[in-house]
């Protein structure tokens, strides 16, 4: 079996997921008590910010041997896929994987050998 990383796949997803600002911003407080100010001071703030929820998956050389094969999967036609380029048979490939993740849109990058 052949676990060497052949394709790196990353799949955009609807939404998005809060992160941390690495820059803080300052938070001016004033502590009361009994009514009246007893302590001044900052704290610091990390706001949050949106960012696109992605799925990063990396597929082996054998997946991608798999899916650049002639080995007809179930959501293709068996004659258009014979006279299909190696090319085209891997992006049919991670097109049913963006779909299956529900995914926006995909991005993919091949490692050469």
């Amino acid at each position: 079996m052949n676990t060497e990383i052949k394709v790196f796949l990353t799949i955009k997803l609807e939404g998005s997921t809060l992160v941390r600002k690495r820059e803080s911003r300052p938070i001016h407080f004033t502590k009361i008590e009994l009514g009246k100010p007893a302590e001044e001071g900052e704290t610091p703030h990390f706001p949050l910010e949106a960012k696109d929820a992605a799925l990063k998956i990396n597929l082996t050389k054998e997946a991608f041997i798999y899916m650049t094969s002639s080995e007809v999967p179930q959501w293709e036609k068996g004659k258009d896929w014979v006279k299909m380029p190696s090319r085209m048979r891997l992006i049919s490939h991670l097109k049913n994987l963006c779909e299956h993740h529900h995914g926006v849109s995909y991005s993919f990058e091949v490692l050469p050998d």
